[in-house]
Formats: C-alpha cells, structure tokens, sequence
C-alpha cells in the first residue's frame, strides 16, 4: 500500500521491484487488497500479460490512518530523528544481506568467525576435544 501511496498507479513487477521481492510474491497480496477492496487490478493496454494496481477510494482513506499509526510508533520508540535512520538504514543492510544468501560457511558478513553451533554434534565441545 506504501508504494501505491507514494507513487501511484504501477505494475505488480514494479510494486514488487520497490519492495525487493519477486513478482510471483506480490500477486497473492495484491489479489488480497483487491478482494478486501483496496486496490483495482487491470490489465496494461500495451501488454496484456502485466497488471496495473492503483488504489481504490478505500485504499486512498487508509493512508491517513496508517500515517498516524506510524507517527504513534515513531512516538512509543522514542527515538531520535537520527536514530530512526540508522536502525531504517540497519534493516534495510540486513535485508540486502538475507537476499545476498548466506556467506561462507567459516565467516559471517563482517568477516569474523562464526560462533559453534552446539546443535551440530560434530562442532560440540565433547566431540572436538575441548574439557567440559
């Protein structure tokens, strides 16, 4: 809804484009907001294999109440202005990160070594020596 709220009348692959998510993600949830009456779907003149979603007059009215839901959250966090950013700028370089996939088997993201996992009998500390 964000995205149709911020630009407009789009196709499902550029909804899906904004959100980083695949296409074939997004049409159950648009199919959703059709049925409950927030969106319209119709076809594109120039090809007709695309949707376009807009927003409906009912979609358009959520905008005022998902705006003061955010402002209500802004509020509770109580957070600065600054500090929204970076935990915003966090999520999103966490996001990028889970779509990248993971990395290397021994390493994490920021190159350090990766802590046992326990729940591997191989890597448990009575199987590789260490006293318990």
């Amino acid at each position: 809804m964000l995205a149709l709220w911020q630009d407009g009348e789009q196709s499902i692959g550029e909804v899906a484009t904004r959100l980083s998510l695949p296409a074939h993600a997004i049409g159950p949830v648009v199919d959703r907001l059709q049925t409950s009456g927030l969106v319209q779907c119709v076809r594109k003149p120039q090809d007709r294999r695309s949707r376009l979603v807009r927003l409906t007059t009912a979609g358009s009215r959520l905008q005022a109440a998902a705006a003061a839901a955010q402002h209500n959250v802004v509020c509770q966090t109580r957070l600065s202005a600054p500090e929204l950013q970076r935990l915003r700028d966090e999520l999103h370089a966490l996001a990028d990160g889970l779509a990248e996939g993971p990395p290397g088997e021994s390493e994490r993201v920021d190159g350090s070594a990766r802590p046992q996992d326990l729940s591997n009998p191989s890597q448990s500390p009575t199987t590789t020596g260490a006293a318990t």
